[in-house]
């Protein structure tokens, strides 16, 4: 008689990320400046997609990237992040935003800071999640290439 040993699903669980996502919703207020220390936004379970929002009284823009090296300037001039330029949105008042849309990425944390000197209001993050716990740690040390 064989016997049942049940497995976690892991990253590369095709059906995990072929059904709607479990939702995960997060707003950093007053963003770290490019100067100080990014934030890191730790998703409870590996992620399906994430949309990233801001908002800020000046056109400033977000780095949204994988890990602290790739969001902060590095001295080999390696840029790993995505740059979420803030514009105006025209309605009353001095007011920039921007969102990426949604983008079908699978990790376990974010790592966000402003790409002025100065902070950023607000920078929000949606994401649906799967029912997957494990995920390798995304470095450009562990051999995941443009993340810094």
């Amino acid at each position: 008689m064989g016997q049942y040993w049940p497995k976690a699903a892991g990253p590369n669980f095709v059906p995990a990320y072929q059904i709607s996502g479990v939702p995960f919703a997060f707003t950093v207020l007053n963003l770290a400046a490019s100067n100080g220390t990014p934030t890191e936004i730790k998703f409870p379970a590996v992620t399906r997609w994430i949309m990233v929002s801001g908002k800020d009284a000046a056109a400033n823009a977000v780095r949204i990237g994988f890990s602290v090296n790739g969001v902060k300037a590095n001295p080999s001039g390696n840029k790993n992040y995505y740059l979420l330029q803030l514009q105006e949105d025209g309605k009353t008042g001095s007011r920039f935003t921007a969102s990426t849309g949604r983008m079908e990425i699978r990790t376990k944390s974010l790592f966000l800071i402003s790409n002025e000197t100065n902070t950023i209001d607000q920078v929000s993050i949606i994401a649906g999640l799967t029912q997957i716990d494990e995920f390798p740690v995304l470095t450009g040390s562990n051999g995941f290439n443009g993340v810094g």
